[in-house]
């Protein structure tokens, strides 16, 4: 009886020894990918500032325009698209 509960305790302290094995992989690949995810954040902000917007626009050739004019869509206008875009499809 005694055999048997060494090779029991054994077996179960062999599987604890895997799952924290298991454990500290998944913790160092979830300290990876928000890591990467922090990296990631940065290099959106960069991306997506104004000031590099406009610059990369005039590397492609873009030019800022000499005036700009704004329609407005009178109010009924804007309600019967409102209305056409709600109503169901068949």
């Amino acid at each position: 009886m005694a055999v048997v509960s060494v090779f029991a305790l054994a077996g179960i302290q062999a599987q604890l020894v895997s799952g924290q094995q298991h454990l500290d992989g998944l913790e160092a690949e979830l300290a990876d990918r928000q890591a990467r995810n922090v990296q990631l954040r940065a290099e959106v902000e960069t991306l997506s500032s104004p000031d590099r917007i406009v610059e990369t626009a005039i590397a492609l050739g873009m030019v800022r325009p000499d005036h700009v004019t704004y329609l407005v869509a009178p109010a009924d206008t804007a309600r019967a698209v409102a209305a056409v875009d709600r109503a169901p499809t068949e």
